[in-house]
């Protein structure tokens, strides 16, 4: 094992010289702690005033010490950070090439600023640097587009040193023409926006060039993506008053001075849309302001950004709701349907609609969300909540790209052979009774191609059947328009080959059918208003198959 070496601290010790390489700055480095008001000399860098220690560490802060110059009497409170604003130092100065345009403005690179939350300085006209002040500086992208009034600071390199809290301002620019000796004031900004310190400069007007970091990328813009903003006003967001707000897709964008851009959710994190929670969906017609706001990480760079609780982007955006649409108002009817007794139990899924023009199979395109718990199919008498999710562009290519999201509690009470009610599904929170008890389709065997059903499961009258079989599963229906949905007057019986349509009111009768499913599999029925040529799709029931000896 290496020895571990303890820094030498001696506070009776009397004033030093020091070579940097006998201080102590981490491991396999010098061991001496020097004292304060020391001077550390480096052949390389130049010599050094020690500021203060932290023992705790025993790290010094050392400050670049230039000495006074002759005549002048500038001492170290020339500095960025120390400088009184009454006082014009001669030590540093602020150069201006008027030979392009917009005209370079480059600070004295031997100007540093110490610490790391400074990201920023903003050069104003003379002393006033308050809300009437004239600013000076300015920043623009390569094809000469402003990006603001600040200009960023990069850390300086120091040899034989890993620098992490000293900068410099990088090269800005300027389109004010001053003459040489005037007084410009330079203030530092972290990065929330807030004023650290402040210094005066003077002006030189000269052709000194410093280069900036050109490989260094910076935020150019952000933007939104939906599916729902206005191809005619893309700062313009419409929703059909029947989509649920929470529901609406919104992407972050954000693009790079390089071309390359980052999408992120816009509901929360670094990206948020604000004013969407105050969103009036009742009223067709009516514009709020919606606000895109993003956070910048501490190593993300934006010329224009907004000062505040954290540095921010924002641009602004109106929502809208438009008129009501029928297709935007969709429902997920999903069933348990028995498998064995090894894997039990797994779900189908079909999706309705108010235009009733067409039902979905979706089975193979729901998935469950991040929120959801997972479907655990042999699970008996505990209450499963599954929160359900569609893309709704692959269900029909006549949908934008959204997702749709819907919640259901399911509860499975028996295996699929049993004589007991098969499982239990709720559409809405908390929905009382829950959808299936007792439903049953009662089948029995005739011969090969001859079979009896009865989808009665026990009701005595057709409004007590439908109430159960159908308005339990709580189908699509237009509040400005209908009380509940309508009533069907056809249905649609389907196996998994074969497919019988007999009117609502035979729901009592013995209907002849060719059976091929198995006890606990479902029997599928369609609830449909037939109007002349014209069928309306309103709903699907399921309903377990038991094979019996005879129908009552």
């Amino acid at each position: 094992m290496s020895e571990v070496l303890v820094p030498i601290h001696d506070p009776d010790r009397g004033f030093r010289i020091w070579h940097l390489s006998e201080i102590f700055r981490g491991p396999n480095t010098g061991r001496y702690i020097p004292n304060k008001d020391d001077l550390v000399l480096d052949w390389d860098t130049g010599m050094y005033r020690v500021v203060g220690n932290d023992l705790s560490t025993g790290l010094s802060r050392l400050e670049p010490w230039y000495g006074p110059k002759e005549g002048e009497g500038v001492t170290l409170e020339n500095s960025l950070l120390g400088i009184d604003i009454g006082n014009q130092g001669e030590s540093f100065r602020a150069y201006i090439d008027t030979s392009v345009t917009p005209h370079t403005l480059a600070c004295d690179s031997r100007l540093h600023i110490h610490g790391t939350a400074p990201t920023s300085i903003k050069v104003f006209k003379g002393t006033d640097i308050s809300d009437t002040g004239t600013v000076i500086s300015a920043m623009y992208d390569r094809n000469n587009q402003l990006l603001g009034e600040n200009i960023p600071l990069e850390l300086v390199t120091m040899p034989d040193a890993n620098n992490k809290a000293i900068k410099t301002p990088v090269v800005g620019h300027t389109l004010s023409k001053l003459d040489d000796g005037e007084v410009v004031t330079a203030v530092v900004y972290d990065d929330l926006g807030y004023v650290r310190s402040y210094s005066t400069l003077l002006v030189k007007n000269t052709t000194f060039i410093r280069s900036t970091e050109a490989n260094r990328k910076y935020i150019t813009s952000i933007h939104l993506e939906s599916p729902f903003l206005d191809k005619n006003e893309p700062n313009v967001l419409r929703l059909p008053i029947n989509v649920a707000i929470s529901d609406v897709p919104v992407i972050g964008v954000v693009t790079y001075s390089d071309g390359s851009q980052m999408k992120l959710p816009a509901n929360g994190g670094k990206f948020k849309l604000y004013g969407m929670t105050h969103f009036v969906s009742t009223i067709v017609g009516q514009k709020i302001p919606l606000v895109l706001t993003y956070h910048l990480s501490p190593d993300e760079i934006n010329y224009g950004a907004q000062a505040g609780d954290s540095k921010h982007i924002s641009v602004e955006y109106w929502g809208t709701t438009t008129e009501f649409e029928k297709s935007y108002s969709v429902k997920i009817f999903a069933f348990p349907r028995w498998v064995d007794g090894i894997r039990g139990y797994e779900l189908d899924y079909w999706l309705y609609n108010l235009d009733r023009h067409k039902v979905y199979n979706i089975t193979n395109l729901v998935t469950f969300t991040n929120n959801s718990e997972f479907f655990r199919p042999l699970q008996y008498n505990v209450k499963q909540k599954l929160v359900l999710s569609v893309e709704m562009d692959k269900v029909d290519t006549a949908y934008p790209k959204y997702k749709f999201v819907q919640a259901i509690d399911l509860t499975l009470m028996s295996p699929g052979t049993s004589d007991q009610t098969k499982w239990l599904v709720g559409f809405q929170p908390n929905q009382d009774p829950m959808y299936g008890h007792d439903l049953v389709a009662k089948v029995q065997f005739v011969n090969t191609d001859y079979w009896l059903v009865d989808i009665t499961s026990g009701f005595n009258s057709k409004e007590e059947w439908l109430r159960h079989v159908y308005y339990d599963a709580k189908p699509l229906f237009n509040p400005l328009s209908e009380d509940e949905a309508p009533m069907p007057n056809l249905l649609v019986l389907k196996t998994k080959n074969n497919r019988y349509e007999v009117p609502s009111d035979d729901w009592d009768d013995h209907i002849e059918f060719v059976n091929d499913l198995n006890d606990g599999e479902n029997l599928m029925i369609e609830f449909v208003y037939r109007l002349d040529e014209t069928d309306l799709q309103l709903g699907v029931a399921a309903l377990p198959v038991k094979a019996v000896q005879h129908l009552d």
